[in-house]
């Protein structure tokens, strides 16, 4: 029976090109799609451009709230944190009703929302309002309170736990983590709360006081909700945007927790980028990490991204018998670019996919998408995670011999040299890589996704 889906997202990057694909999938199977976001409750790395790229795509797309000008200046006049909570909850509430508006004018009959975004709370208040299915599109390997996993924000895991002091150790990463936000950079808790602006500089509990507002105004229980790693979600059935082959076991067995699979949303090759650095034919190792890095830059003091950046470009330097391409968007604010030698050529944008289709090995932050598609496309990781799922994806990808990782705060040139080179000459990690690059090609993931959701609608 053909349905109507609203998929609820994150306005960035990674969360688009997840929704896309979810939504091809479902289209594929006769259903209609419809794409839903709030630019305006996340301050900084939002794509402004959504109702183009979808229009490209051919997908449906509504914009729901105000706009990030509209409310942030609003926001640093406000002089208390009960001022800041109350009027995000009134934002909130405005936000659910149009959300309605869009569930009745369009007839939906499932809405999906992200747990990692604040359109999850939105998303799901307004579907339990309209007396619609809910399901959550996990665009992240994220899981709700448990002690037999550690949160995604853990770089540690335990192959074979389940000992009380294992159980002990997760339920103290899940407090600790969760609780308290730990990042691996000093000045965190400001990263953290740049990065997820809606929060306003709202500590945990002001943000938990805050999701408990909005469901008792919506005349919602918050029975109904389990805790997350970032915010509560209703207890509902979960697609997963990724193979769970890479996830922990346990969570890969739990019943109603499902995977879309390893597929990415492939892009043409670009015929403008430069590859003349590359007319050598060295091996290419390609350094990224991410769109976001370089708003670090006035959150993390100065000297400590420089010096971060330098130890890459000095053990690049040693790697000379293989090209390095970097791409580090605004780069002059992190090294000198005067000074770089030959073998490194810094970029500010690469075309990721073009580049990890002629790559003997990617360095990464660890980003779900760059994890994804290293996977699509065979190549071997090393992980240097900086924040939030970063950490968690980074222990999957140890724990299933993927590549290796360096926590931030751990790293060295001794380090990061090692741990290239341990990854670069292991013929395990590339055995392993290229049965998953097999895995994540096959689509019998996604067949078995959408019989899941079409099961639960």
């Amino acid at each position: 029976m053909k349905k109507i889906f609203l998929i609820c997202m994150d306005p960035e990057t990674s969360f688009f090109n997840g929704s896309k694909i979810l939504a091809k999938h479902l289209q594929r199977k006769g259903h209609d799609v419809i794409l839903c976001s709030s630019p305006g409750l996340q301050k900084g790395g939002v794509r402004k451009d959504l109702s183009i790229k979808c229009q490209q795509e051919d997908l449906r797309y509504v914009n729901i709230g105000p706009s990030e000008e509209d409310v942030f200046p609003v926001v640093e006049k406000l002089s208390t944190l009960k001022k800041k909570r109350d009027y995000f909850t009134n934002i909130f509430l405005q936000c659910i009703a149009q959300l309605n508006d869009v569930i009745k004018e369009n007839a939906v009959h499932v809405v999906f929302g992200n747990p990692m975004h604040p359109m999850s709370m939105i998303s799901s208040v307004a579907a339990l309002q309209s007396s619609i299915k809910y399901l959550t599109f996990n665009n992240s390997y994220s899981s709700s309170w448990s002690s037999k996993v550690p949160p995604v924000f853990e770089s540690r895991y335990f192959s074979k736990g389940g000992s009380i002091l294992h159980k002990t150790y997760n339920i103290f990463s899940w407090i600790r983590h969760c609780g308290l936000h730990i990042l691996p950079f000093e000045n965190r808790k400001r990263w953290y709360e740049n990065t997820f602006n809606m929060l306003v500089k709202f500590s945990w509990l002001d943000y938990l006081k805050f999701q408990r507002d909005i469901l008792k105004k919506s005349g919602i229980s918050d029975k109904l909700y389990i805790q997350g790693e970032w915010a509560k979600w209703l207890k509902s059935p979960e697609v997963v945007g990724g193979t769970g082959y890479l996830d922990w076991p346990e969570l890969h067995a739990i019943s109603q927790r499902t995977y879309l699979g390893g597929d990415i949303a492939e892009k043409d090759p670009d015929p403008n980028f430069d590859w003349s650095f590359n007319s050598n034919k060295k091996e290419l190792i390609y350094c990224s990490f991410g769109s976001l890095f370089h708003n670090l830059y006035g959150l993390i003091p100065h000297d400590e991204l420089r010096s971060f950046v330098e130890t890459f470009i000095r053990v690049f330097e040693a790697l000379s018998s293989y090209n390095i391409l970097f791409s580090l968007k605004e780069s002059e604010k992190f090294i000198n670019n005067s000074n770089i030698p030959e073998n490194i050529t810094i970029v500010d944008y690469a075309p990721q996919h073009d580049v990890l289709q002629r790559c003997k090995l990617m360095i990464t932050h660890g980003g779900f998408s760059s994890i994804r598609e290293c996977l699509y496309y065979g190549v071997p990781m090393v992980v240097v995670p900086l924040w939030t799922d970063q950490l968690g994806n980074a222990a999957r990808v140890r724990y299933h011999h993927l590549g290796d990782f360096i926590c931030a705060s751990d790293l060295s040139e001794k380090n990061l040299a090692k741990t290239v080179f341990k990854v670069l000459q292991s013929l395990e990690i590339r055995r392993n890589v290229l049965t998953m690059h097999k895995y994540c090609r096959s689509e019998n993931e996604a067949e078995e996704a959408i019989k899941f959701i079409e099961r639960n609608c």
